[in-house]
């Protein structure tokens, strides 16, 4: 069991890689994630590039690195890539939309239609993703909360892998509003909890929408 493996790292070596942020330096690899973790964006426009599957590979290996409870690294990743299986996730995606999504998205943004048109297009496009990955849970034995936090941990690192590489990349959780049905069309074992979907590719766009982040004040609390 992966949970049983014990490797020493030298915890000296780890902190000399990141000094501290406070103080002024170059080449600081704080830096360079700094820059990553603050230019990742959320894509929903892709080109029809193909992404070679030794990169996919490569940055699902990275993800891995991902704490889960107890080292049980209880993530299994299916990678969608194709197209006849893409376009059938597509048109459930885009029947769950206009039967459990539409009526309740279009009162959200009565005043805002446009925002609704996208949604929908994202829907039932995908935005052009020629791959899909969905991030399934299994039991840990520590409930079905801290299973969805590891693979939660697990998709944070996979976006940041991808945004460095140069790809784009959208966590996508509406795939959810039709579960069973994609659940059934992956074949996956019972026991797998479906969590959520990611698009992949490369982007379509240039430039893309910053969106604006909560004052730092209001999320954060302190008790000194």
């Amino acid at each position: 069991m992966p949970g049983n493996t014990k490797r020493l790292f030298p915890i000296e070596s780890a902190s000399a890689l990141f000094p501290d942020p406070s103080v002024e330096s170059e080449n600081c690899v704080y830096d360079t994630i700094k820059t990553v973790m603050e230019s990742r964006r959320s894509v929903r426009d892709y080109s029809d590039r193909p992404v070679p599957k030794d990169l996919i590979e490569s940055l699902i290996r990275l993800a891995n690195w991902a704490p889960s409870p107890e080292n049980s690294q209880n993530r299994r990743i299916v990678v969608v890539r194709n197209a006849d299986t893409l376009a059938r996730i597509k048109e459930l995606l885009n029947r769950a939309f206009e039967k459990k999504i539409y009526e309740r998205l279009s009162r959200a943004f009565d005043r805002n239609p446009k925002a609704v048109d996208r949604a929908r297009g994202f829907f039932s496009t995908l935005g052009g993703a020629p791959v899909m990955l969905f991030a399934f849970a299994v039991p840990s034995g520590h409930g079905e909360r801290i299973d969805i936090q590891s693979v939660a941990a697990w998709v944070q690192n996979f976006l940041l892998a991808v945004h460095a590489a140069g790809l784009a990349a959208c966590w996508f959780a509406g795939i959810l509003y039709c579960e069973e049905e994609i659940r059934g069309l992956l074949e996956v074992d019972p026991d797998m909890l479906l969590t959520t979907g990611i698009t992949l590719g490369y982007s379509g766009k240039q430039n893309h929408y910053v969106p604006r982040r909560r004052e730092f004040a209001d999320t954060l609390r302190w008790i000194d």
